[in-house]
Parts: structure tokens; C-alpha cells; sequence
């Protein structure tokens, strides 16, 4: 079911799906930019290699960027400086306090320099474009726009644009940027990176003109040609623009004429609850007769129209099977009305039943057409992600030979039906969390009128589906329960979560709730903090284990199959919530004392054990500084 397209329908709605993608897209070489970083002393592998898929951390993009600057050994000389982060490990304290002090970086807030996060392009870009002289404190870029700025500049071309914002950022991406600063000019300037490092004998002169005599050969860059699109372009007269009346009003979307007689593929969320539709067409005719709905798979989200209209443009079906990573791709509809627009781009990832693209799309682009190189309809674009950049989602051509078949149904019979279907019952609302331990949650909501049952869909954050439990075979039913209706397990603390819940009546399901999203927390409650001393982290919330109250500032805990590793998982949290180690000592019982403070809310935090009615417990006790 595609349980993920009923979520994003006709409009684009904020969806959280894996955008992982492999080193090797567009067939890139990133292994001979790495290698020849390698030789310059820039990029250093690990014991596992260059590991060029994985994500790179915060600190392995400032080590790259003060490598790539030729400023190491002034950064080691800085070990011991002091910077506004206490989440940077004392190994690397000295790259993070040199690029503090050149202005290269800024942290993720004022105490966290995110040492663990993993790295965002645009974040790397900044660093880049800080190092080569350009000042987004001046107002020349911001961070969010670093990566047009660069394109804009010159510093990257439109593909690596393309990759960069629309798929993960890995180490393999480092190498590639990081080689192309190497041989780009400072601003205003005509002096490369690479000869400043040469003239600063920071790079041996024969090491560094054996670099710029071999330049990586980037022949194997995809490169669209501009005849191509515009030939491409031309079946904007097999792609019409759909005018949808419903019950609530007037939606719009795009189709896709398939066959000369009157066939035309949209998607099923265009059409659905319409009983009345408008076609418009390339030559700015219209048609606005009887319109038939032919075959339609709502799982699939895919629709054919029938209209009594023949010598249309069909277009040419090609094979979606065939895609690969990092081909170019043609996307044309009608976003927010503007009649068949051509946007280009490149396949971002193939997924099981949908085409990642990184061509620009939408609202009113669904049902329009996603064209490869060839002129060849490859899929049907059916939603894109408001809040990040060029990224969309089309669906398989190949899957029409799924659609069921279906007579001749008149569209506004087919638009009372679908109405009925969908407006039966309404979903569930207000979802809260009624309980939770260690690895579950308990979750309720409010109460639908006349629901039967309800359906719990649930995924972690970052998958690109929604699953749901299975009872002999079917989709588990939830039946409403004042305490708690759900139980939604096997969490790991500090993941977050995202569900959606549906409501069945008559064995029609609504459609979707809202989608509710929490994160794990480590223990029996929502906050892992104190409410009585906010800033400080709650003990028993962050190990998940029970306690006792004494007194208006200390509170016990038990401390049975309690490791070392659950109190340095304590002491990391203190840490990153800004409390620094103060000392420790010894109490008169022999007991060690752990003491931290937080000048910035006033607190120090002790945490010892001692024997409470005769069982080990350990303590934390809060006071003022």
C-alpha cells in the first residue's frame, strides 16, 4: 500500500524519508579525488580506507577544512585554548578553537559545537567559502543559500549542485569539494589555494605542481545539452493541466495524455472526490464534456481519465526499470497553474515503488510527466517536499500495468462515490502520549464517533514507508480504550518517531491523521529534565530507573544493575547541557563525590551513592553555586 502517497496527496506536505545515497552517484570517480587529496596530506583515510559512503561528523569536516588550509600545526599548537563548547573531545580541541578564531565556524549554539552531528553540505560550503573570503556577516551569502552562493561563484558546477542538495552528504562529497577548492582563486583575487600553500611552504612546490598538472579528468560529469531539453520540452503538447471540482472547492493538477483517442494518466489523488473536470491543453483549447474515469488503483495513486476527444499527442511510454542513479531527468507540469513547466534534473534514488528526483516540482504538479533523456515517459511526479531543495518523487511508469481494470465509470458518479469513501468517517485527532517506559510508549487520542476500530501506521524517522502490525494476516485493529489504545514498542531512546493513525467504519478507513512525531526519551517520562530545577538533567529520567525523594534537593536512586557506563551516559548529558567538572572527593563513608557546575543557571550538581534503609542507592543532590 502506498501508505507514504496518501500522506503527501495533491499537495506537498513535510515528509520524512531516507535520502541515503551511494558514493557512486553519477559515476563519479570520488576514490581519484580522495587519493589525490591523500598525497597532498589533506585526506587521511581511516583504518577501514577512505570510507567515502559514510556521513562525515563535525569535527572530520573542521580536521578536512584546517588540512585543506595547510593550518595544522598551528591548530595543535591551540590544544590547550579555550573555547564556548563543551562537547569537543581534547583530542580535537585545538582544530576547534584555530577555526573558532579565524571566524571558520560558529558551532551549532552558543555552547555545542556538534562535535558527533553529522555534517551538512551547506555547512561544509560555509566553512569553504569562510576560508576562501567571502563573509556571510557581511551579508554575502547566508547559510542556507551557501550552496546557489557557490554555484553562483563558481565554486561548484550545477551537477555537484544537483547531488548536493539532493542526497546525503558524505565523506566522498568532502573529498570532491575540498579538491575543488584547492584550484579555485581567493575572492577577488587571482591567487589559487593550492599556490598559497606552495608559496607558504605549507606544501612542498613538487608535491603541489604535480597536483595542479594533474587535474582529475571530470569528463565523466553528466552533461545535458541545451538542444536536448528543448527537444525533450516538446511533449508539453502530450501534457495537459486538470481543473478538479469537489465538494470543497476547485483543485488543481496535471495529466499526461497516453493515447491518441482520448487516454490520459494522472494520479489518483488528483481525481479523487472530483465531480466535475476540466481539461486544458497546450494550444490553450479546452475541454469541458463528459469526462470518464477508465481505470484507477488508489494504493497506487495512479488514475486513467477517458475524454471523447481523438488525434491527440500521445506521448512514448518508456521502461522505468531501466533508470540508474544519476541519469538526467525532465519533470513537466503545471505547478501552482503555470502551464507545463520544464524543470530538469537527475534521478536522486530509485526506491521500491518511487523515483527520487531532484528536479524542481510543486503544487499542481501532480499527474505530470518525468521524461528521460530520450523523450520517454519514465514516471508521474506526485509530490515534492516543501522544505528542502529540489527534492521530488515520481511514480514508476511500469506500474501502470498494475492499475485494475475498471469500466467506464462518469466522473462525477466516481466523484460522489470517492467523496462518500473518504468523508464516512473522520480520522483520529489530538495523539498524545498516555505513558511510556524504557522501549515502549502508550499513545491515545481522542475519540472518533462511530468508529469501529483504528488502524496505527508508525515508522522511524528517516524511513521511506509506513508499516503497520499484522493480526492472521490483515492490519491489526485498535479498538479505543480511555487509559491507552495503542502500544508502540522496541523504541531505542533518543530516536525519533513518527505515526499516523486511521479511523474504519463500514470497512471504509479515513483518511490519515496528522502525523504525530516524538522522540524517545531515556526513562518513564517525556522530558529528561528536573521540573523543579530546569537545565538539570534528571537522573533517573536519562539512566530509566526509579527513585526515591528526600528533602527539598536530593533525591536517591536505586542502584541495582547499575554500570559505569549508564553514569557516564549521566555525566555526558550534565556535559552537553553546559555543566562543567568542578571536582571530587571523598566522603568521611570512603564514598567518591562527582561535583559539576553551570555558572550560566547557577547549579551544581553532586552524585555520589550511599545506603538508604540498607540498600546501595546512588544520589544526586542539587544546589545553588
Amino acid at each position: 500500500m502506498r501508505k507514504i502517497s496518501s500522506v503527501i496527496l495533491l499537495v506537498v506536505v513535510l515528509l520524512f524519508i531516507n535520502t541515503t545515497k551511494t558514493f557512486a552517484d553519477l559515476n563519479i570517480n570520488y576514490d581519484t579525488y580522495a587519493q589525490s587529496l591523500s598525497e597532498l596530506g589533506v585526506f587521511v583515510g581511516t583504518g577501514n580506507g577512505f570510507e567515502l559512503d559514510r556521513a562525515p561528523t563535525r569535527i572530520e569536516g573542521i580536521i578536512m577544512l584546517i588540512r585543506l588550509l595547510g593550518a595544522e600545526d598551528d591548530a595543535q599548537l591551540m590544544n590547550n585554548s579555550v573555547t564556548p563548547f563543551t562537547d569537543v573531545p581534547t583530542w580535537a580541541n585545538g582544530y576547534v578553537s584555530y577555526a573558532f578564531e579565524k571566524g571558520l565556524t560558529k558551532g551549532v549554539s552558543d555552547t555545542k559545537f556538534g562535535s558527533t552531528n553529522s555534517l551538512e553540505a551547506k555547512a561544509y560550503i560555509t566553512f569553504l567559502l569562510r576560508s576562501l573570503g567571502y563573509s556571510d556577516a557581511d551579508g554575502e551569502f547566508t547559510y542556507n543559500n551557501a550552496i546557489d552562493f557557490s554555484l553562483q561563484e563558481g565554486l561548484i558546477d550545477s551537477s555537484m549542485q544537483s547531488i548536493l542538495t539532493s542526497s546525503s552528504f558524505l565523506r566522498a562529497h568532502v573529498a570532491k569539494l575540498s579538491y575543488d577548492t584547492l584550484k579555485f582563486p581567493y575572492k577577488n583575487k587571482d591567487t589559487l589555494l593550492i599556490d598559497k600553500l606552495i608559496v607558504e611552504e605549507k606544501i612542498s612546490s613538487n608535491i603541489g605542481n604535480d597536483f595542479k598538472e594533474n587535474i582529475v579528468n571530470e569528463t565523466n560529469l553528466p552533461v545535458t545539452e541545451n538542444n536536448t531539453i528543448t527537444e525533450v520540452s516538446k511533449n508539453t503538447e502530450s501534457i495537459i493541466m486538470l481543473l478538479c471540482s469537489t465538494q470543497e472547492g476547485t483543485s488543481q493538477g496535471s495529466g499526461i495524455i497516453i493515447d491518441s483517442n482520448g487516454e490520459i494518466l494522472t494520479n489518483y489523488h488528483v481525481i479523487e472526490g472530483a465531480t466535475d473536470v476540466a481539461v486544458y491543453f497546450n494550444d490553450g483549447s479546452s475541454y469541458n464534456e463528459e469526462v470518464y474515469v477508465q481505470d484507477y488503483d488508489k494504493d497506487l495513486d495512479l488514475a486513467i481519465l477517458k475524454i471523447n476527444k481523438k488525434s491527440l499527442n500521445a506521448i512514448k511510454i518508456g521502461d522505468s526499470d531501466s533508470l540508474e542513479l544519476g541519469e538526467s531527468i525532465i519533470a513537466i507540469g503545471s505547478p501552482l497553474g503555470y502551464f507545463n513547466t520544464v524543470t530538469e534534473g537527475i534521478v536522486s534514488a530509485i526506491r521500491t515503488d518511487s523515483i527520487q528526483i531532484s528536479a524542481a516540482i510543486s503544487h499542481g504538479s501532480s499527474g505530470g510527466g518525468l521524461f528521460n533523456i530520450n523523450g520517454e515517459l519514465v514516471g508521474v511526479t506526485y509530490a515534492g517536499v516543501e522544505d528542502a531543495e529540489n527534492l521530488g518523487f515520481a511514480i514508476p511508469i511500469n506500474l501502470i500495468k498494475q492499475i485494475s481494470e475498471k469500466k467506464l465509470t462518469p466522473v462525477f458518479e466516481f466523484g460522489e462515490n470517492t467523496s462518500l469513501a473518504t468523508d464516512t468517517i473522520s480520522p483520529p485527532s489530538n495523539i498524545r502520549i498516555a505513558n511510556e517506559t524504557y522501549d515502549k510508549i502508550y499513545l491515545n487520542w481522542d475519540e472518533v464517533p462511530n468508529a469501529e476500530y483504528y488502524h496505527f501506521y508508525f515508522q522511524e524517522d528517516g524511513e521511506d514507508t509506513y508499516w503497520y502490525d499484522e493480526e492472521s494476516g490483515s492490519k491489526m485493529k485498535f479498538y479505543y480504550n480511555d487509559d491507552y489504545s495503542a502500544i508502540y514498542s522496541g523504541l531505542t531512546p533518543g530516536i525519533k518517531y513518527n505515526v499516523i493513525l486511521t479511523s474504519v467504519k463500514n470497512d471504509v478507513e479515513s483518511v490519515d491523521s496528522e502525523v504525530f512525531s516524538f522522540i524517545k526519551s531515556y526513562g518513564d517520562y517525556y522530558s529528561i529534565f528536573y521540573d523543579e530545577y530546569y537545565g538539570v538533567p534528571d537522573f533517573g529520567k536519562v539512566i530509566g530507573c526509579k527513585s526515591y525523594f528526600e528533602s527539598d534537593k536530593m533525591y536517591y536512586y536505586n542502584a541495582y544493575n547499575l554500570k559505569s557506563s549508564d553514569l557516564i551516559l549521566y555525566y555526558n548529558s550534565l556535559t552537553e547541557n553546559g555543566f562543567n567538572y568542578f571536582s571530587s572527593f571523598y566522603t568521611d563513608d570512603g564514598n567518591l563525590i562527582y561535583t559539576y557546575q553551570n555558572y550560566t543557571i547557577d547549579k551544581t550538581v553532586m552524585i555520589g551513592y550511599t545506603n538508604l534503609q540498607g540498600t546501595t542507592c546512588y544520589f544526586v543532590y542539587i544546589t545553588d553555586i
